[in-house]
């Protein structure tokens, strides 16, 4: 599947396709595994691709990224995915390699369906779009929980929170600024946003219903995410 084989991608479009698994095997399998290769060239931060899955036949639709029913999802470059224009985290920007993405789920869904979703805002840029091939779903017994393992560079506190989390620097090489910082929901939406902070900072939560969250915190070195609990 491409956006378009010949011209760039057409402005105001939400163009969409997914599957449904029809059997699996319970008891018997662990992980049920969707894996692809992409490359992406669209408006970074506004144009973009969007993976969802639903648990329970299509009547409700999730957002993998960072979400706690996940077992795992990878594959991709962090830098090369943002908050598009509906609200929801996607593919963006223009990444040229092939990359090999997967995303995993534990065995005991039934009416598990996955869609693909590309949107398009109303300014043309000439860009590709979404490139996708070699889609293949297989249930594993067995599976890595990650092509790379990173050390944390900050610490936060205190968890669970009133309200205000702090943010500490825990690099040793150095400062390690932050770029941007997104608060993200259990159903994928980002529901608040902060921009360039210095490594030792502090948010302020207040606003946001209890429940559980996650703080992502994108610095000039990496990218981390931390699940964060309101709890007043």
């Amino acid at each position: 599947m491409i956006t378009d084989t010949l011209a760039p991608y057409p402005i105001n479009q939400v163009a969409r396709f997914g599957f449904a698994v029809d059997s699996y095997f319970p008891g018997q399998v662990q992980v049920l595994a969707v894996q692809w290769m992409q490359k992406v060239d669209a408006d970074l931060g506004t144009d973009g691709g969007i993976i969802e899955f639903s648990l329970d036949s299509g009547v409700t639709w999730q957002n993998p990224f960072y979400n706690p029913t996940v077992y795992n999802f990878f594959g991709f470059d962090y830098q090369y995915t943002d908050t598009l224009s509906n609200g929801q985290i996607g593919f963006t920007g223009t990444d040229t390699t092939w990359r090999n993405v997967w995303l995993c789920m534990y065995d005991q869904y039934q009416g598990f369906k996955v869609r693909f979703t590309f949107l398009s805002d109303s300014i043309d840029q000439s860009k590709e779009g979404w490139m996708i091939d070699n889609l293949i779903y297989q249930p594993t017994f067995s599976h890595t929980v990650g092509e790379n393992t990173r050390a944390n560079f900050f610490k936060i506190h205190p968890n669970p929170s009133p309200g205000r989390v702090y943010i500490e620097n825990q690099d040793l090489i150095g400062p390690n600024y932050i770029e941007k910082m997104e608060l993200v929901d259990l159903e994928g939406r980002v529901v608040q946003q902060w921009g360039k902070r210095p490594p030792d900072t502090h948010v302020d939560l207040e606003a946001h219903p209890n429940g559980v969250y996650f703080l992502n915190i994108q610095t000039q070195k990496n990218f981390e995410s931390f699940k964060v609990i309101l709890a007043r």
